[in-house]
């Protein structure tokens, strides 16, 4: 078993370079972006399961790599 650890993507408290902890704040147009990005070089892999925290900008990115084809 192969272990894979990944970050979520932008938010504009990132782009600010604030601190924001558990903060629950959405991925901005640039994090979405990213996912997408990330979502690209997981598609490839055998995933067979996704652990998120239950934060926004980390419930979207894992949606993201979820949606890519081949991962439903």
């Amino acid at each position: 078993m192969k272990l894979y650890v990944a970050r979520h993507g932008q938010t504009d408290y990132n782009q600010q370079k604030k601190f924001y902890g558990s903060s629950d704040v959405p991925l901005n147009a640039n994090g979405r972006k990213d996912a997408a990005k990330l979502a690209d070089k997981f598609e490839a892999l055998p995933l067979e399961l996704i652990v998120t925290s239950d934060l926004k900008r980390a419930r979207q990115t894992a949606r993201t790599i979820i949606a890519t084809p081949g991962k439903r």
